[in-house]
């Protein structure tokens, strides 16, 4: 994502999904990941509108993120567990993406989930231990 304004891009999708929640769901377009990686970076102080969020800010956007991260999870989830034959190879390429993504990198990298107030600490890693483990479903024989 090459953009100077995450907190506006990150707005901008919240405002699309509250007047057509189907656009969060299409698993296959991403918009919602794409939000999710608006809303970390926005929340990571990226981009331009960043440095007007306060502390109060950044938490929302990082909320934010990961609320949006848990429903893809959970939609991947459910995806898997359909037994399609496409799912297995979708959700592995999906959840490698993930933790590979520098965008998400202040949701997942050690150093920048330390420096987070406790709770919000949890809720990230107990995020990146949920998407693990659907990984190593996704990832085990059929």
């Amino acid at each position: 994502m090459n953009n100077p304004g995450y907190v506006a891009s990150a707005r901008w999708w919240a405002e699309a999904f509250t007047a057509d929640p189907k656009l969060a769901d299409d698993l296959e377009l991403s918009h919602r990941y794409e939000a999710a990686c608006a809303a970390a970076l926005a929340a990571a102080g990226q981009g331009a509108d960043a440095g007007r969020l306060d502390d109060q800010g950044r938490a929302r956007w990082r909320k934010q993120a990961l609320e949006w991260l848990r429903a893809d999870l959970l939609a991947n989830g459910k995806l898997l567990a359909s037994g399609k034959r496409e799912a297995r190879p979708l959700v592995r390429q999906r959840l490698r993406h993930w933790q590979g993504d520098q965008q998400l990198a202040g949701l997942r990298e050690s150093a920048a989930v330390a420096r987070l107030p406790a709770d919000e600490r949890d809720a990230c890693q107990q995020l990146w231990a949920e998407a693990q483990a659907l990984l190593s479903k996704a990832e085990a024989a059929e």
